[in-house]
């Protein structure tokens, strides 16, 4: 098997990174200048250029409000992923809350992508070893949805969950792929 390259872009506006979080109040997103357009279109513009095809991992809020992009995105055929709903560190919600964004997200990024969506970066690689019970509430959001795998990405390695029917076990990371 040679090389795979794979190219992932985090789809978020500038007001949607957490380092931001202590003085840009989420309940005010919808008032900030969005530069979300712009990016989109210089980033879809050169992988059009380049024949270079990614995975947009998106957050469910900014495909509610902008879901003529996220359709763009979809037919210029690149992927489209979920980077939850309203971009909260899952280590920061319950379980409930957690399957609350999940299913939010996926909804509307299905509706605009037209598609089964089976990825899902979480929020600056916040799944950490008190949120377990995230790989089982994925896992149940992908055989309600799709038939498959769902790839969890989480920084730079992917974990495929499920493949060909058959789950593998959740492990430790494995180091680079």
């Amino acid at each position: 098997m040679g090389v795979i390259n794979a190219l992932t872009v985090d789809f978020e506006d500038w007001y949607h990174v957490l380092y931001y979080e202590s003085v840009v109040d989420r309940n005010r997103w919808d008032r900030f200048e969005e530069r979300i357009e712009l990016c989109a279109g210089r980033t879809l513009d050169l992988l059009e250029r380049t024949g270079v095809r990614a995975t947009f991992f998106v957050l469910g809020w900014l495909a509610e409000r902008r879901p003529e992009l996220i359709r763009r995105i979809a037919k210029s055929g690149h992927e489209i992923a979920s980077h939850s709903h309203a971009h909260r560190l899952v280590h920061t919600l319950t379980r409930a809350e957690f399957v609350t964004d999940l299913r939010r997200s996926l909804e509307v990024l299905e509706d605009c992508a037209g598609r089964p969506i089976r990825g899902y970066r979480a929020p600056s690689f916040s799944v950490t070893e008190a949120t377990p019970w995230v790989f089982e509430e994925l896992l149940a959001a992908d055989r309600a949805r799709v038939r498959g795998g769902l790839a969890l990405q989480h920084g730079e390695r992917i974990q495929l969950l499920q493949r060909r029917g058959s789950h593998l076990p959740v492990r430790p990371d494995p180091g680079p792929l």
